[in-house]
């Protein structure tokens, strides 16, 4: 079980404190895991909002953002033994970890399948009293970005 930490995520811009940010639960399909010292550690979250309609997970971003040694080490050791297969240094794992992601908004973007990408986002802390059936869907990431 993953930390049940909160992680801060006030930003500032220059003097001005940041804009209020949104929060949406999102399934972490995190697929990536970067090097660092020699060791395996999974960095790069790639966040998936569930498409009601499939069931599938659509790639609204990803983040490296919010996560302190702490909990970078446990997610590492919680993806790792998800983990489906492996591409170069991208780490397939199931979809199953739930994180609560702040962000300052939700642009168009043709760089990822949901057309849509959140913008600074950041994990804000893991939920796990949700599973990915919980997660937020794209038509709720589609909300916002209209909002």
């Amino acid at each position: 079980m993953l930390l049940d930490e909160v992680v801060p995520t006030s930003r500032r811009v220059g003097e001005t404190p940041a804009r209020r940010e949104k929060i949406a639960a999102l399934a972490a399909c995190i697929r990536y895991a970067g090097r660092e010292e020699a060791a395996l550690v999974a960095g790069y979250l790639h966040l998936g909002a569930r498409d009601p309609e499939s069931g599938a997970f659509v790639m609204p971003g990803k983040t490296f953002k919010g996560l302190t040694d702490r909990l970078l080490e446990r997610q590492t050791r919680e993806l790792l033994a998800r983990e489906l297969g492996r591409e170069g240094h991208i780490v397939h794992v199931r979809p199953e970890l739930v994180v609560e992601v702040a962000f300052e908004g939700v642009q168009a973007s043709p760089r990822y399948s949901g057309g849509l990408a959140l913008r600074f986002a950041r994990v804000k802390r893991y939920r796990p009293d949700k599973t990915a059936a919980d997660a937020d869907t794209i038509d709720r990431v589609r909300a916002l970005h209209r909002a």
